[in-house]
């Protein structure tokens, strides 16, 4: 996805994502918070899913994990459901041009890259 982010006032190239719904009593798992970000986001669904890598994006400051999952054979079933303040487009990219993209550094978000570029060397 292209997703404009306000505190950098830019575009950036992502992977669908966000954060967990929830209190912590009853919190949604990893996968299912994937699985509700990838429709909302883009309206595609999956009935294949891995879990790719769970990393921690910044272990010295703060307590979060990252879970990145790969889901494959995705279907286009709903409508984008975005929240009030997000503004993204959907691109779909051949395996070529993402690399290309990686290599020219069009990713500019850390953590995304971290994900991708495990996606990538996993493979």
């Amino acid at each position: 996805v292209h997703q404009y982010r306000q505190a950098a006032r830019d575009w950036f190239w992502e992977i669908p994502g966000g954060a967990m719904d929830g209190k912590a009593e009853d919190v949604e798992t990893p996968l299912e918070a994937a699985k509700r970000e990838l429709l909302e986001e883009t309206g595609y669904t999956s009935k294949n899913w891995k879990l790719l890598i769970e990393t921690s994006p910044n272990p010295a400051l703060q307590t979060n994990r990252i879970h990145t999952f790969l889901a494959t054979d995705c279907e286009l079933s709903a409508e984008q459901n975005l929240d009030p303040f997000e503004d993204l487009e959907v691109h779909l990219k051949p395996r070529a041009e993402v690399d290309q993209m990686l290599m020219d550094g069009e990713f500019g978000h850390a953590l995304i890259l971290g994900s991708l570029l495990f996606y990538l060397r996993s493979e």
